[in-house]
């Protein structure tokens, strides 16, 4: 009997260390894709096939964008979630 194939999710969180902890720790339920930025995220939803869930630090000090906007860009145009 074949395997199902893993659910693809985004997360998105400017700490490198948080990222690789989250992608450790959901690897083996999901495949992840990963961003640090808000801007990347975008594009990745934009340009790949749907994700099951993203999963976004709200709080980036460090970035120009956070959490909070990545969501209201995610409400303004339906991307494929």
């Amino acid at each position: 009997m074949a395997e199902t194939p893993l659910k693809r999710i985004l997360i998105v969180d400017d700490s490198v260390t948080d990222l690789a902890l989250i992608c450790e720790r959901l690897s083996p339920h999901y495949t992840p894709s990963v961003s640090n930025n808000v801007d990347d995220a975008l594009r990745l939803l934009e340009n790949t096939n749907p994700y099951y869930f993203v999963l976004t630090d709200l709080v980036m000090p460090e970035q120009e964008k956070n959490g909070i906007d990545l969501i209201r860009a995610m409400r303004t145009k339906p991307y494929p979630v």
